[in-house]
């Protein structure tokens, strides 16, 4: 097969990659605003990311955030341990 041949098919390829991914990548961001819309009516949207840890300036701040975005401080005191059966 000559090179402008071959060429020519991964142009056309790319461009057809290209275009499916800009569809998703649309796709995306609409879920994402109908997500954000529905939480804002449920009262569960604040906006944007939460702070950088660290903006406290003390251990026992860090400890209340991590309380606040897991929902617990017993979650901070021990790590977890999980152990799976397999069937053989």
């Amino acid at each position: 097969m000559p090179r402008r041949r071959r060429a020519e098919k991964r142009r056309i390829l790319s461009r057809y990659v290209n275009g499916v991914a800009a569809v998703e990548r649309a796709r995306i961001r609409e879920r994402q605003r109908e997500g954000i819309a529905l939480s804002k009516a449920n009262g569960k949207y604040h906006g944007g990311r939460p702070p950088k840890l660290g903006t406290t300036g003390t251990a026992n701040g860090l400890l209340m955030m991590y309380a606040v975005y897991s929902g617990s401080l017993s979650a901070a005191s021990r790590p977890t341990h999980y152990s799976v059966a397999f069937d053989v």
